[in-house]
């Protein structure tokens, strides 16, 4: 009797402190792209329009999207919320100057973290 009652203790404490190890791990915040658009001099773009792809080639046919565009704020900033901890690929916009050639692409996104990236704009 001793015996069983010893077992089933154990494996009761080993469950629970597999469970709270596993709910320990887990990220307690979405992960955030923070995208800050800057012109060639390095002075903030306010009113950018900035979208995210999620592959190279959907970025170079402007093609499905992850995230439609958002304009930038007077801070020249956009985030990006409950984003998947993979590598994205921006494209940053505002009247006839874009981002291409210049800070297209993120490296991988950091789980459960505010993520920060800047990208210029040029003519």
């Amino acid at each position: 009797m001793k015996k069983a009652f010893y077992s089933v203790a154990i494996l009761t404490v080993l469950s629970l402190t597999t469970s709270a190890f596993n709910t320990i791990n887990k990220p307690l915040l979405p992960t955030f792209l923070k995208v800050t658009v800057l012109d060639h001099l390095g002075n903030i773009v306010e009113g950018a329009t900035v979208t995210l792809y999620a592959s190279e080639e959907d970025y170079f046919e402007e093609k499905k999207p992850v995230r439609e565009g958002e304009k930038t704020d007077k801070k020249g900033r956009v985030t990006f919320k409950k984003l998947e901890p993979i590598q994205y690929y921006i494209h940053a916009k505002k009247g006839d100057k874009d981002n291409v050639g210049e800070g297209v692409s993120t490296s991988k996104l950091i789980e459960g973290k505010i993520n920060l990236v800047n990208t210029i704009i040029k003519e």
